[in-house]
């Protein structure tokens, strides 16, 4: 799903000059998307609530409306239970929010920076998270590096330039990685899935000695 937005953001946005007052047009845009369906489902499942006779406090239904709850540990507020799956929605806003400040570095010679600089960051929170400072920013900011591959997809795109093999090997097996532990526990929890996570991402680095690279790994 994250990889889809970023994809459907960075190929239907990257003409924009948010440089010279496309951003706020871009913001209009995305409220405007979002922001009127999000509210019907939102009072839909509330009056689902009333009917089924379960409880959320007022400041679960507030945060609802924000964009401020979860479903991770540190979260401000869980989701209203008759609607969980908008735990999601409060990642993309803000990813929607950090894309006019990263869109001009995902052409081809920056897409690796953007990359590195955003499974770092994956890695900073979530370590943070296993040593007690998990919160709703750390959460967002572990899932960041999905997002930014779908972008990267998109420029790949937009340019024309294939796809490589080791490139989308990588992100799949990392990508797969992270998923299958995610419900159970932080994939850095463990150091050998933390060792298995950096030497997957090597996989897509397109480095001349790649070739050399892969089959050890």
């Amino acid at each position: 799903f994250f990889i889809v937005s970023g994809f459907s953001i960075h190929y239907s946005s990257c003409h924009l000059d948010f440089k010279n007052g496309d951003c706020l047009h871009y913001i209009y845009k995305r409220i405007r998307r979002i922001y009127p369906i999000f509210v019907l489902s939102l009072i839909f499942s509330i009056l689902i609530l009333n009917l089924t006779s379960r409880e959320a406090n007022p400041t679960t239904i507030l945060l609802s409306f924000l964009f401020l709850t979860d479903i991770a540990n540190g979260a401000i507020s869980h989701p209203i239970p008759t609607n969980p799956p908008i735990w999601s929605l409060s990642y993309e806003v803000f990813y929607y929010l950090l894309y006019p400040l990263i869109s001009s570095k995902l052409v081809s010679y920056k897409s690796r920076i953007v990359i590195s600089f955003s499974f770092l960051l994956a890695l900073t929170c979530s370590f943070a998270s296993i040593w007690g400072f998990s919160n709703h920013l750390t959460n967002i900011m572990e899932l960041y590096w999905i997002w930014i591959f779908g972008a990267i997809i998109a420029q790949k795109k937009i340019e024309g330039d294939p796809i490589t093999f080791p490139f989308s090997k990588g992100w799949i097996f990392a990508s797969f990685l992270f998923a299958v532990t995610l419900e159970n526990a932080y994939c850095y929890t463990n150091w050998a899935w933390g060792i298995a996570f950096i030497l997957l991402f090597l996989l897509f680095l397109d480095k001349p000695n790649s070739k050399k690279i892969s089959p050890s790994i």
